[in-house]
């Protein structure tokens, strides 16, 4: 019997993953979990999963590896429902979420659970541009040589460690370690304040009186930074991973507030080279930002160059480290 991967979350995330996995039909196992039965039909038929099941402690009873992708409020209702059948053969990499929460909670309902780690997703540069939003975008290379960010929670297997590069491999993405807390600060400010300033260009605009008229003007330097909204999670979900992530957002959005003040006096004062300056210093930033993520080449900055095995060494790892079926 082949190993067992089971992927809670049929997203954009989650089923990417799986299909990328579906590259080893012989050797690998996948199971979906969502909470949207709908959702876990449309998975299983587009061939992100070979097998769905509603039931989590089901789910995960045969696992080698689950794969958490779920939103963050979600993720951890779903950790409160399978931390007892948590066991020492099993790998968890949660994909998603706020990892000092997660590692918090994970800590506190099965303390003595140590097989985890913590993962951020970078997608295939060829896809940078993109707004993967939901389950029908996904696809197989989403990933593909992206970079998967890895943090070890305290007291994570060294078994489990290896298993990380071992998956990085299965999907062909490149490693870059770092720690939780590090990772967090990362995401909120690539991910999480990107979504707040969307979401506030969009409750002040629509908030205007003049509103009605005015968004018959709407053209791309509106609708591209607003077609962001569409990437987040439904409300509930969203708030819940602003307010796991509170503490690093408060220091952002205390940074953003001081730069538009700064703006602010510079339009009421006439600063013109002030203003040209921000513009350009802004333009540049973006454009060697874009040029990295299309080389692909940020995980070199100052990171140690780690080798990660071959194809088939990676899935013979599967079986080296998985349980015996």
């Amino acid at each position: 019997m082949g190993t067992q991967i089971t992927i809670i979350g049929m997203n954009v995330t989650g089923a990417s993953i799986g299909l990328a996995l579906g590259a080893y039909p012989d050797e690998i196992i996948r199971v979906g979990v969502d909470r949207n039965k709908d959702l876990l039909k449309k998975a299983e038929k587009s061939g992100a999963v070979d097998k769905i099941e509603m039931n989590l402690p089901s789910a995960i009873k045969r696992s080698d590896i689950i794969i958490l992708a779920e939103p963050q409020d979600q993720l951890l209702e779903t950790l409160d429902i399978i931390c007892s059948d948590l066991n020492p053969s099993m790998h968890l990499f949660d994909v998603s979420g706020i990892k000092q929460a997660i590692n918090l909670h994970l800590a506190k309902v099965a303390p003595d659970y140590h097989n985890r780690i913590n993962c951020s997703l970078v997608v295939n540069p060829d896809y940078i541009l993109g707004m993967a939003a939901s389950l029908d975008d996904a696809r197989a290379d989403l990933f593909k040589t992206g970079l998967m960010v890895v943090g070890i929670p305290y007291g994570t297997s060294k078994e489990t460690v290896e298993m990380a590069g071992t998956l990085a491999r299965l999907l062909e993405m490149r490693v870059m370690f770092s720690e939780p807390v590090e990772m967090d600060g990362f995401q909120s400010a690539v991910n999480y304040l990107p979504q707040m300033l969307t979401t506030t260009l969009l409750n002040v605009a629509g908030g205007q009186a003049g509103w009605r008229d005015a968004q018959k003007l709407v053209n791309a330097p509106f609708m591209i930074p607003a077609g962001t909204i569409q990437m987040l999670p439904e409300g509930a979900s969203a708030s819940a991973e602003w307010l796991a992530d509170k503490d690093n957002l408060i220091r952002y959005i205390d940074l953003v507030t001081q730069e538009l003040l700064e703006l602010r006096s510079e339009l009421k004062s006439d600063e013109a080279q002030l203003l040209t300056e921000r513009v350009n210093f802004a333009k540049e930033m973006y454009s060697n930002l874009l040029k990295q993520r299309i080389r692909g080449d940020l995980a070199e900055n100052g990171q140690e160059k780690i080798h990660f095995p071959s194809s088939g060494e990676a899935l013979r790892d599967l079986f080296t480290f998985g349980k015996k079926k």
